[in-house]
């Protein structure tokens, strides 16, 4: 579902919240404990936005092909007469959607949502990840200064 324009979007918007992110934490949060529970927020509102988005876009794609055989053999109608037969999602999109074009219009909204919440999860990696590489750098930097001052002290 991605075009060049959107895909260059996400890219950008990926871009935008790596550099927002990064700038945030390097700036205004110091200490190692809001560090840890900066990062594990972000962890949580990125794997929710994007473990449920994707679970309830991946059921409306569902419904909508029970809902575009239900348009294509002329039982929607009918359908719609008695719901009951039907799951309780797929009730509220006989109301929701006049035809299958308009319950496309919906997932393709949700399809942008959700490719937004993802170019956002992955900028904020893409910082942990720059995190992770600038502690193991100070690390190191820090074994050699120790191994120097032990064999200067020889």
């Amino acid at each position: 579902m991605l075009n060049a324009a959107n895909s260059c979007y996400l890219l950008l918007l990926s871009l935008s919240t790596f550099c927002i992110l990064l700038l945030i934490r390097q700036r205004f949060i110091q200490q190692k404990k809001y560090i840890f529970l900066f990062h594990t927020g972000l962890f949580i509102v990125a794997l929710i936005s994007i473990w449920v988005g994707g679970g309830v876009l991946n059921d409306a794609y569902q419904r909508f092909e029970t809902f575009t055989e239900l348009e294509e053999t002329g039982q929607l109608e009918t359908a719609r007469a008695h719901p009951e037969s039907y799951d309780s999602m797929l009730q509220i999109d006989f109301i929701a959607f006049k035809n299958s074009t308009e319950f496309k219009k919906y997932l393709k909204k949700s399809d942008a949502f959700i490719d937004q919440a993802v170019a956002i999860g992955l900028g904020w990696l893409v910082v942990l990840f720059s995190e992770v590489i600038l502690l193991l750098i100070k690390l190191i930097t820090a074994i050699k200064r120790r191994k120097k001052g032990s064999f200067s002290k020889r």
